[in-house]
């Protein structure tokens, strides 16, 4: 009997000691790790990056579960079109303690949300040269948003369009009414990836002053 406790209190010493191991590996780490996947998204964007992992001291702590990590931008520019401001939060991350001594680390997740905004300045400033190349008068072209829609005006001519999803990785502006010479240079998608980590284009919503795009990919990982 005197055995068995003996064994019972080492065996719970034993666990006690590997998690507050793992708390110290955490609360240590958890910086590093930051730092580390910030450093590795903006190598492959090309812009700064703000990285935050928004885990509480748990038991998956000990397990190297990191909840969620998110990633943001000031500012996103892809293929001409530049947002104001990007979001994408990386769900069901963990990283193993182990890593964190060896300095590879490897984040992995098992979904990933993208969010980004497009002003309507931002919106016109891309469709200036794209109508002009398409023979339009579009050096003073203005764009207003609303909910719902937006309002292209070109000196005279205007014309309302909505939006929506065309692609993986693009989206289109839907003529609705007014000039249909406008309209018709619109008909091309406007492209924004390929996004990083297979992020796909889910959504778009248009309200008062900006564009919302949402997305969505499956679980990877960050080679941080």
């Amino acid at each position: 009997m005197f055995i068995l406790f003996r064994l019972i209190k080492t065996l719970v010493f034993a666990v006690l000691l590997l998690v507050v191991l793992g708390v110290i590996a955490f609360v240590v780490g958890k910086p590093f790790v930051e730092r580390l996947a910030a450093r590795s998204i903006e190598d492959r964007i090309g812009m700064p990056v703000s990285v935050s992992i928004a885990t509480s001291l748990s038991p998956g702590v000990v397990r190297g579960d990191l909840g969620n990590v998110t990633v943001r931008v000031k500012k996103f520019d892809r293929h001409g079109l530049r947002l104001a401001g990007a979001r994408a939060v990386y769900h069901g991350t963990s990283v193993k303690l182990g890593d964190l001594m060896s300095g590879d680390v490897k984040i992995h997740y098992s979904s990933v949300e993208f969010q980004g905004s497009l002003t309507a300045g931002a919106l016109a400033e891309y469709l200036r040269p794209v109508l002009t190349e398409r023979g339009l008068p579009a050096k003073a072209l203005r764009v207003t948003i609303t909910n719902g829609l937006a309002t292209l005006v070109m000196g005279s001519s205007h014309a309302s369009v909505g939006a929506r999803i065309a692609g993986p990785s693009s989206f289109q502006l839907v003529p609705v009414s007014g000039s249909a010479t406008i309209t018709r240079a619109l008909s091309s998608p406007i492209p924004l990836g390929p996004l990083p980590d297979g992020v796909h284009l889910t959504g778009i919503a248009l309200r008062t002053g900006r564009a919302t795009l949402t997305g969505r990919g499956d679980g990877g990982k960050i080679r941080a």
